[in-house]
């Protein structure tokens, strides 16, 4: 993810400017895509940071026995 994160974030950055210049053809749906970009990404956070958590603890259980 942190290889991603510096481009995700320049293309949702740029992606918006264009919109607010009104630089695109059809800003209603660049900003919904960009909102969805932005919600897919938090959302693939999101589940890497918990499969983490999730194998750590795997892991602590497995070092028990």
């Amino acid at each position: 993810m942190s290889e991603i994160k510096n481009e995700v974030e320049y293309v949702i950055k740029t992606g918006r400017q264009l919109v607010d210049k009104r630089q695109v053809d059809f800003p209603r749906r660049v900003s919904q895509t960009l909102d969805a970009l932005k919600s897919n990404y938090n959302r693939l956070g999101s589940l890497i940071t918990q499969t983490k958590r999730n194998l750590e603890k795997a892991l602590k259980v497995r070092q028990l026995y």
